[in-house]
Parts: C-alpha cells; sequence; structure tokens
C-alpha cells in the first residue's frame, strides 16, 4: 500500500472517529434523561428483569427483544416479528387500545419529542392479563428522523393489584368508618385530625368544622379534667381506662351521654389517639327512668296490704314484701332462703302447691286457694295468683306470688254457700210440688173425661192434658236438674214426643220423629212456651198429618242464630195445612196458642206448606227479653 493510500485512509478514519465521537456524545446527552444505558451491555439486557425491545423503522421488525419481552408476551423476537400488525394490537386490552393509540399517534406527531409513556394491559399468548408501563424513546439519525424505537416493558402487575387491594381496602373502612352508627374520630395535641360523618349526629358539627378543634372544647366541664388527663396520658403512653361514659356538649349546647372508647395509635407519624363513641343518651334516660320506675313499685310492693313472695325453681323465698312478716309471723331473715311450700304451706296443701310450682316453671300462670299456717300454728285460708318469673333473657328462673288473706271471706262464702244448698234444695221441693200439683189436675181431667160422651168435648178435654203435662214435664225435669236454672232441651223434647205419639196411638215406624238438634238448654221461662208451641204443633201433625194408614215423618229442630237467639223448625211431609185456613186468624185454641206463644218469646211464626207444612218460629230467650 502506497504512501497517498494510507495517508487517504488515515484521513478517512480520523472522520469516522470523530463522527463516532459526536454520536457518542449526543447519546451520553439523552442518557442523561433516559436510562436507556443498559441497551450497551447486551448480557445485562438480556438478563434485565425489565423487557428491552429495540424495534427498526425501516423493517418495522425487532431487532433486540430479551428474555423478559418473551416472558411478558409469551412470544420470541422471531415469532413475535411474524406477527401481523393487527395480531400485535389485538394482544392490548381492549378497554385500552384507543387510549394507546391516540398518545402513541400525539408522540409521533411531535416528532417523538422526549420519552413517550403508557400504562395498559396486555393479553399475553397464553391469556394471562398483564399491567404494562411503557416508556419509548426515538434514535434520530443526523437529519433527526428516527431510525429505531427503543422501548423498555416494566410488568406492574403485581403493583396494580396491591394498589386496586389497597383501593378497595380503604374503600371497604371507609364504608365501614362512615356506616357505623358511632362517631370515629383521631386526635393529636389536642385537637381533631379526622371524624367520620356520623360525627356530626353527634357533635352537631360537620367534618369540615371538626378538623382542627379542641377536643377538649367538647366535653361537658364535669368530665373535662377526668377525659384531658386521661388523654393526655394516653398519647404518653401510659395504660388508661380503655372505655367509660362521658358526657359532652353538642354544637347547640345540648348535653349529651357518650359510651367513649380510646386506642393510642401512630397516625402520620406521630402518636395520637383513635375513639368510638356512642351516643348513648336515650339509653341513660331510660336508666334513669327505671331506676324512678323501680324505686316507685318498690315503694308500691313495700306498701301493698298483699304479701309479695319470690321464689326460685326450687321453691326457696328470694324476696318478701314487709307485709309477709305481719301474715305469717316471721321475720325477713327466717323467711329468706327458707322453702315457701315446707315454711308456709298446709300439710294437705302441700303436693297440690307443688304441681301450681311445675306449671308455673312451664310459663303458666294460675290462681289459687290453699291453707297456710303462721308461726303461731294459725291456719288461714290464702289466695295466691302466681305467674312465671322470668330474667332478661326471657328464661323462667323462679315465680311470683300475690297473697291475700281470705279466711274472713271463705267463712261468708260457706255461709252463703250453704244458704244456697238450702234455698236449691226449696226450689226442687217447689218443682217437685207443681209437678205433683199439675199431674193431679191432669188426673182429674182424666177421670172427668170417662164420664163424657161427646168426641169433641173429649177431645179438648186430651188437648189440655197434654198441655198440662207439657208444663208438668219441665217441672220434673228441673227438680232433677243439678242445675235448677235451665233445662237440656232435647232430652226434655224426647221425652215431650214419645208421650204424644203415646197419647195419639201412632207408631214411630209409621210416622218418624225426627230430632236434629242436640246439646241446647233454655231457662224454665223460655223452655215453657216452646214446650208448648211444640205440644201443639207436633199433636196438629199427629192428628191430621197423616190420615188413615199414611206414612211420613217429623222433623224438629232448633237452632242457636247468636246469643240467646232461636230459630225453631217443625216441619212434616204429610197433606198439610189446607189452603182454606189462615193462620193468622184461626179459630183453632192450638193454633192461636202457638201464636200468642211466639209473641210472649218476642218472635213471630212462619208457615210454608210446600210438600207438607213447615212452621219456622223465631225468637229470643225470656232471659234476653228481661234484659231489654
Amino acid at each position: 500500500m502506497d504512501t497517498e493510500t494510507l495517508e487517504n485512509r488515515q484521513i478517512s478514519l480520523q472522520a469516522e472517529n470523530e463522527a463516532l465521537k459526536k454520536r457518542i456524545t449526543e447519546l451520553e446527552k439523552q442518557l442523561e434523561a433516559y436510562d436507556f444505558s443498559l441497551f450497551s451491555y447486551p448480557k445485562v439486557v438480556e438478563n434485565a428483569p425489565i423487557s428491552f425491545t429495540r424495534v427498526l423503522q425501516d423493517t418495522q421488525g425487532y431487532a433486540l427483544a430479551n428474555k423478559e419481552f418473551t416472558r411478558q408476551s409469551g412470544y420470541t423476537r422471531e415469532e413475535f416479528n411474524s406477527l401481523k400488525d393487527e395480531e400485535i394490537l389485538g394482544s392490548i386490552h381492549k378497554d385500552d387500545l384507543d387510549g394507546f393509540l391516540k398518545a402513541h399517534e400525539k408522540w409521533c406527531d411531535s416528532n417523538f419529542k422526549d420519552t413517550f409513556r403508557y400504562m395498559y394491559r396486555i393479553i399475553n399468548r397464553e391469556g394471562k392479563t398483564i399491567w404494562l408501563d411503557v416508556y419509548y424513546y426515538a434514535e434520530l439519525d443526523d437529519n433527526g428522523v428516527p431510525y429505531a424505537i427503543d422501548q423498555i416493558h416494566v410488568d406492574i402487575t403485581e403493583r396494580i393489584n396491591a394498589e386496586r387491594a389497597l383501593r378497595e381496602s380503604e374503600n371497604k373502612y371507609r364504608r365501614l368508618t362512615e356506616s357505623v352508627p358511632a362517631a370515629i374520630f383521631i386526635y393529636s395535641d389536642s385537637t381533631f385530625l379526622y371524624g367520620n360523618e356520623y360525627s356530626k349526629n353527634i357533635t352537631g358539627y360537620s367534618v369540615k368544622e371538626m378538623i382542627g378543634k379542641n377536643f377538649w372544647e367538647l366535653v361537658h366541664p364535669d368530665f373535662r379534667e377526668l377525659v384531658k388527663e386521661r388523654g393526655i396520658a394516653r398519647l404518653k403512653g401510659e395504660i388508661q381506662p380503655s372505655r367509660y361514659e362521658v358526657k359532652i356538649l353538642d354544637k347547640y349546647g345540648n348535653e349529651k351521654w357518650l359510651d367513649y372508647s380510646g386506642t393510642a395509635i401512630n397516625f402520620q407519624g406521630e402518636s395520637a389517639v383513635l375513639g368510638v363513641a356512642y351516643d348513648i343518651t336515650e339509653l341513660k334516660r331510660t336508666q334513669h327512668a327505671l331506676m324512678d320506675s323501680e324505686q316507685k313499685y318498690r315503694t308500691l310492693i313495700e306498701n301493698m296490704s298483699e304479701v309479695i313472695l319470690y321464689v326460685d325453681n326450687d321453691d326457696k323465698i328470694l324476696f318478701v314484701n314487709d307485709n309477709a312478716i305481719k301474715m305469717f309471723g316471721y321475720s325477713k331473715s327466717e323467711l329468706m332462703g327458707a322453702n315457701a311450700g315446707d315454711l308456709l304451706i298446709h300439710q294437705d296443701y302441700r303436693e297440690f302447691a307443688r304441681e301450681r310450682i311445675k306449671l308455673r316453671s312451664h310459663g303458666f300462670a294460675d290462681r289459687y286457694e290453699v291453707q297456710m299456717v303462721k308461726k303461731t300454728g294459725e291456719v288461714m285460708w290464702v289466695e295466691i295468683s302466681g305467674a312465671p318469673l322470668k330474667d332478661l333473657d326471657g328464661n323462667i328462673i323462679g315465680s311470683i306470688g300475690l297473697h291475700s288473706d281470705i279466711t274472713d271471706r271463705k267463712k261468708y262464702e260457706n255461709t252463703i254457700e250453704s244458704s244456697l244448698k238450702q234455698k236449691e234444695l226449696l226450689l226442687k221441693e217447689i218443682h217437685h210440688r207443681v209437678k205433683n200439683n199439675l199431674q193431679i189436675i191432669s188426673s182429674l181431667i182424666k177421670l172427668q173425661s170417662a164420664h163424657i160422651g161427646d168426641k169433641e168435648i173429649l177431645s179438648l178435654f186430651s188437648e189440655s192434658q197434654n198441655r198440662i203435662k207439657t208444663m208438668a214435664l219441665i217441672h220434673e225435669k228441673l227438680y232433677r236438674s243439678v242445675d235448677i236454672s235451665v233445662i237440656e232441651f232435647y232430652d226434655y223434647v224426647k221425652n215431650l214426643v214419645d208421650s204424644l205419639y203415646t197419647t195419639y196411638g201412632i207408631s214411630i215406624d209409621r210416622v218418624k220423629p225426627v230430632i236434629e238438634f242436640r246439646s241446647i238448654y233454655l231457662d224454665i221461662d223460655t223452655s215453657i212456651p216452646c214446650g208448648l208451641i211444640i205440644n201443639e204443633l207436633i199433636s196438629n201433625c199427629l192428628k191430621y198429618a197423616f190420615p188413615g194408614k199414611k206414612e211420613g215423618k217429623i222433623l224438629l229442630n232448633l237452632t242457636e242464630d247468636s246469643p240467646q237467639c232461636y230459630t225453631m223448625t217443625i216441619k212434616d211431609n204429610g197433606v198439610g195445612v189446607p189452603e182454606g185456613i189462615d193462620f193468622n186468624n184461626s179459630t183453632s185454641l192450638g193454633l192461636k196458642l202457638v201464636k200468642i206463644l211466639s209473641e210472649q218469646l218476642g218472635g213471630k211464626v212462619e208457615l210454608n206448606r210446600q210438600n207438607g207444612s213447615e212452621f219456622i218460629i223465631r225468637f229470643k230467650s225470656a232471659n234476653y227479653l228481661r234484659r231489654t
């Protein structure tokens, strides 16, 4: 090689060297602002925990892609270069794609000024969503035209998830502090640093008004020194009661009771106190009201004329009022803890009393009478009103009994009961004698009728005799009844109907009697008119409804439509009442009696002539009529 050639080569190398120095200087200036220096260290770049790539502008292919890029995307450099543009863009999360494209376009339009930075999500080859924080830097030639784009992709998925979890946690605790029905606040050096929204409900101050306000100023003067002393000590780390009741003055000067809890915490690097306060003003009022009520009831119980005893489930006495001392003669110390049944109940009634205690242990209240014994041995009659005694949870822990001395009353009751028995015997004797007298009259009529040859007159005598029997039968029932004020009407009607069938010689197989009601009780003043009405109408049925050998049946029913208001129905399927007979203006004594007796009971009679005869009588009991 000649000298000239060497000189030319040297000049060329010097020029290239100067250009290289200039390029290095430019890169150094760029790298002062952007940390892309690692691209100069292939091994470091290849193994870095950050994705490094370089995209050549002329080919739009990746000239460099390290291992982290492959981990993030799931593609090697060669595989990624083989992807179409729509496939590459498709890997960007659909919710982030539009924003990324607009930001990138803006960076390109700015002639790649400064560093492009954007955070977005990708869906990698395995379908996993990854958050990326990307940095793009354009490599420019001497003419300011980019020949490559250097890219850094930082996987920030864990950071994003941690931030999201932190936000969710913050939101959860914020919702908790804002939803709990208590004032939650933080103070340090006597100044409020934080307060939730509910604090306004208690203090009257908005959160904005609370922040910076002196904590002690809210405390009622009666409690201010105590709360201040404990608060300062707590800020110093000293152990103080964590929960106590305190009174404050709200924004409007109203006194409020709080259930307050304080805990020492570190807040923003300083010692502080976290306070939680529940408004217990109403509870305090209720407590005071209960105390007043308890005092009133205690005064009432101690001054009652009756004896009050509380016993547990084993019948041990838990409480007695002062009147127990007067009634039984024992001192309070002798009564307390003693077994009430063994000490006070007469031996003949102890088993009975134990059964009543068992009932109350199952939640039943009752009232009963027993004989009890004083300390002196004197026996007295006592009425006990007992009820279960329960604790605050509703569990039965014993019973309470109100004891009244009824010894004098029992004496009067025995006297009255004896008198009533005598009068009852007298009334039964009267009914017996009335029944006997009516039977004598019936017998006299029967003897007299034996001398009458006129069949029509004889029939009148027979009907009168039946009416007398009807009344006599009621007195017979009352005489034999346990309760002489009423009679069981079904039994009476059955006997009456049987008697009428016998009188008229009608077989129950030919004309069947059907009594449809049961268990209705009527007083004597109602029973007699009803019995006479039944006598007249059943007699008419037996005499006229079934001539010759005609068969049929007679239905008789009595219903109580409302208290002491009744409907009686007597129906037959015989020939029926002739159309020519006007029931309301009948000359028949029997039908006249039916109308008169119905009106006597405050009722009326309806006649239905279809398919035989049906008499419907609606009436009220005599007792009801007397009251009205």
